[in-house]
């Protein structure tokens, strides 16, 4: 898993963009999993997961340009 792909949690559907790794002392890996859709007109909070639960979705990446922090471009994963 690396930061910017696609990916669907197998126990509660939730998909998003992993924007965020953290690796546990204890040995976890986990990811924090932005979602891309709006939930009545607001976007949903964003949701740490064990990466064992994740299927990627897709082959692009997301990448955000150098400190705009608004554009992104979408690459293909080597």
């Amino acid at each position: 898993m690396i930061l910017g792909q696609k990916v669907k949690d197998q126990v509660t559907q939730f998909e998003g963009i992993i924007t965020a790794l953290a690796d546990h002392i204890t040995g976890d890996r986990r990811a924090l999993v932005s979602s891309q859709s709006l939930q009545d007109g607001f976007m949903p909070a964003s949701r740490w997961f064990d990466v064992r639960r994740l299927s990627i979705i897709g082959t692009s990446v997301l990448v955000l340009k150098p400190n705009t922090g608004v554009k992104a471009t979408k690459r293909k994963k080597a």
